[in-house]
């Protein structure tokens, strides 16, 4: 598979607490970088995501936003939880369609890993990034 650096939005980073990648996507004045071609979100676990419990989970979003710190995220879909039992680094990579609603107007593109209510991870990495051959 062909991972586009510039489309690589986070690279073997840690992950424990609820976070935005570490890189955005400029979308530039187009807003639309898919030419009609189905764009995903794929996430690769690195390394197993921990945490002190046993419960708590990850729910990863595609998010826009005006600035390329993705300070105030619009989420345009997202996975739902994923349970800690199956963020093992052996495990099949996570593939999230990415769908935006027509008029979508803002120009960065990016994911937010939002942790579930359990408790933080206390280990792990992941790499995500979007393409359009999962």
């Amino acid at each position: 598979m062909y991972v586009d650096k510039y489309l690589t939005v986070m690279d073997s980073t840690a992950l424990t607490a609820d976070s935005v990648s570490t890189n955005s996507v400029n979308l530039g004045s187009a807003k639309d970088l898919t030419y009609g071609k189905q764009l995903y979100l794929v996430t690769v676990i690195d390394t197993q995501l921990v945490s002190a419990g046993t419960d708590t989970s990850l729910n990863i979003q595609v998010v826009t936003d005006t600035t390329d710190t993705l300070a105030t995220p619009t989420i345009q879909c997202q996975t739902g939880e994923i349970e800690e039992a199956d963020l093992t680094a052996n495990r099949a990579k996570i593939v999230l369609p990415v769908v935006m609603p027509a008029g979508t107007e803002e120009q960065y593109l990016g994911a937010r890993f939002e942790v579930g209510t359990e408790g933080d991870f206390t280990a792990g990495a992941i790499t995500s990034f979007f393409t359009f051959d999962p």
